[in-house]
């Protein structure tokens, strides 16, 4: 889900000659005619040619004013860290639905972005045994048409970076962008009718959290020799999920919140109780009775 200035490749005021040269170009690369021979391939190029075309109709106006509104028309439906370099866009497959079978207000979202095979987001070495263990991320919950959220995306990727570095990762999630969670007429923003935003119980974008991922770990199979995934603990899996630090300065605060050094340190502080939660362990009725106690 890109702006169409995005799509095209261009500066979001790039002139009319500008845009036609760009989509020419494309052009040549994506016309479907060119793959009448691979039907496979033709209806993938036909699809992203009426994108472009979109795209090139909207940009290629000479009315400003009507220019203006299909860029933040097309802005309002639009990934705004599509282009960022150091945070995640998550998708709505990036999370899990779970409950615990009693009724569906129960229910919550995971962030489960290990599973996917093909995934590249985590780096986890492939040839290391390992047991499971924990990601820590930053959400970056927020609306495509919120100000606020689209002002500070600059500042979120610096802080993202050196994030990195300390093994957190940075994840934004577009509420109310994805056809999985259409929204209301009463909830344009879609804070409230996507279940994954609205799990936050945040009435503001953009909302900012750091939650815990599970991870799976890996052993050498003795017969095989190859690495297999150690099933999870489900009671693990959801007592992770239950932790949510919230960035709290921002629902009163201004964009400077979002300066790196603020975001760093908000992050750092959500580690630190994240460790200090975790080396409480529940005491149940068999350590009670438990000859050890």
């Amino acid at each position: 889900i890109l702006p169409p200035f995005h799509l095209l490749d261009v500066e979001r005021e790039a002139s009319k000659s500008e845009v036609k040269a760009r989509f020419r170009e494309l052009s040549k690369s994506f016309h479907p005619d060119k793959l009448i021979n691979q039907p496979e391939k033709k209806e993938l190029f036909e699809r992203i040619f009426v994108l472009l075309q979109n795209a090139y109709q909207g940009l290629k106006s000479a009315d400003e004013v009507e220019k203006e509104k299909f860029r933040v028309q097309a802005e309002s439906a639009s990934q705004i860290f599509a282009h960022s370099q150091h945070v995640i866009e998550l998708l709505p497959f990036h999370w899990t639905k779970i409950d615990d079978g009693t009724n569906e207000t129960n229910s919550r979202y995971i962030l489960n972005v290990a599973s996917h095979i093909n995934s590249t987001l985590l780096n986890v070495a492939d040839e290391v045994e390992s047991d499971s263990t924990e990601q820590l991320w930053v959400t970056f919950m927020y609306s495509a048409r919120c100000g606020m959220s689209r002002a500070v995306v600059g500042v979120v990727d610096l802080a993202a970076r050196h994030l990195a570095q300390l093994g957190i990762k940075v994840g934004a999630y577009g509420c109310g962008l994805y056809k999985e969670f259409p929204t209301e007429k009463n909830d344009v923003l879609g804070i409230n009718t996507d279940p994954i935003c609205s799990q936050f119980h945040r009435r503001e974008t953009p909302n900012v959290h750091v939650i815990v991922e599970t991870l799976s770990g890996k052993k050498r199979d003795a017969e095989t020799g190859e690495f297999v995934m150690v099933p999870l603990d489900q009671e693990v899996v959801n007592d992770n999920a239950m932790f949510k630090y919230f960035y709290a300065a921002v629902p009163d605060g201004n964009t400077t919140q979002f300066l790196p050094h603020n975001l760093i340190d908000f992050a750092e502080a959500g580690r630190r109780v994240w460790e200090n939660t975790h080396l409480v362990r529940k005491m149940r009725k068999e350590d009670f009775i438990s000859s050890e106690f």
